[in-house]
């Protein structure tokens, strides 16, 4: 159920990003207000997470990830290209990612 909570809070957070980009500032009052529900959503249900996973398991994951979904939303929806450069360093986002995950945290 944690990672549930996790994979919430990904998509929260990713969400209420790409929203406060759309509200340009403060130029888009329903934007910014929506993104920040979203966010505020998202802390919500990492919260919950942290009940059951390690905060730096949970953090880094949540950290990679929505690093990862929104350059994915920004690629796609807000037509941001990225360099050969800058595929290698979200790519080492991602191994970082699955080696944290698969070797944990020594307790």
């Amino acid at each position: 159920m944690a990672y549930l909570y996790l994979a919430c809070t990904i998509v929260f957070e990713s969400v209420g990003i790409a929203l406060l980009n759309k509200a340009d500032g403060l130029t888009h009052l329903n934007y910014l207000l929506t993104g920040l529900l979203f966010l505020n959503l998202g802390m919500l249900t990492f919260s919950l997470s942290l009940k059951s996973l390690d905060m730096t398991i949970a953090n880094t994951t949540w950290a990679g990830l929505s690093i990862l979904v929104v350059a994915v939303i920004g690629y796609f929806h807000f037509d941001e290209k990225y360099t050969l450069v800058q595929y290698l360093f979200i790519s080492w986002v991602l191994f970082g990612l699955i080696g944290l995950n698969l070797t944990g945290i020594n307790k």
